[in-house]
C-alpha cells in the first residue's frame, strides 16, 4: 500500500494466488486498486460500469463514511472484487 496522494493497494499476481483471499478495510478514504498484470481484476457483483464484468486494471474504489471490507479472491486467473 502506497500513502502518498491517494492511497494505492496492488495485488499480487492472480495466478501465482490461486485460493487466496485478501481482505481490504477502508473508512471514508478513496483509493486505488491495482491488480499486477492487464485486465486481472473482475468486478465480483458484475455491476461495474460501462463492462459489466471487467475493471481497468488501475481502478478508483470509494468508501463514503463509515468502514467497509473489499474481499478480493483469485480463482487463478483473476481477482474477483466484492
Amino acid at each position: 500500500v502506497t500513502s502518498t496522494g491517494t492511497p494505492t493497494i496492488t495485488l499480487p499476481d492472480p495466478t501465482a494466488n490461486a485460493g487466496r483471499m485478501i481482505y481490504v478495510m477502508a473508512g471514508g478514504k478513496n483509493f486505488y486498486l491495482s491488480g499486477s498484470a492487464p485486465n486481472t481484476l473482475q468486478d465480483g457483483t458484475q455491476s461495474t460500469s460501462p463492462n459489466p464484468n471487467t475493471w481497468v486494471n488501475t481502478s478508483t474504489i470509494s468508501f463514503n463514511g463509515g468502514y467497509w471490507t473489499l474481499i478480493c479472491v483469485s480463482d487463478g486467473t483473476f481477482w474477483y472484487v466484492n
